[in-house]
């Protein structure tokens, strides 16, 4: 599972160890597409700074009708909107 700290795999039972770990690993190696939605340029600008520090691929909207288009063409992991924005 993939959560704002990092990654962490919850070992099934029956599943050897080794198994666990390269299934981490194979998670690690991809890097998770983020897609930061905020009409406010500062909080859009740190989230994609932290984000991108942190290695995660970044893709910013400014409104809420260019993150949709963005979900359509970008396909993020994860989404990151302020929801008090205009116009939504």
């Amino acid at each position: 599972m993939v959560n704002s700290l990092g990654t962490s795999a919850l070992p099934r039972s029956g599943t050897s160890s080794s198994s666990v770990n390269a299934s981490v690993n194979a998670v690690d190696s991809a890097q998770p597409k983020v897609l930061v939605i905020d009409d406010h340029s500062s909080s859009r600008m740190t989230a994609v700074a932290l984000l991108s520090i942190e290695g995660y691929d970044v893709v910013e909207a400014d409104s809420g009708i260019a993150g949709l288009e963005c979900v359509l063409d970008v396909n993020p992991d994860v989404i990151l909107l302020d929801v008090m924005m205009p116009g939504m």
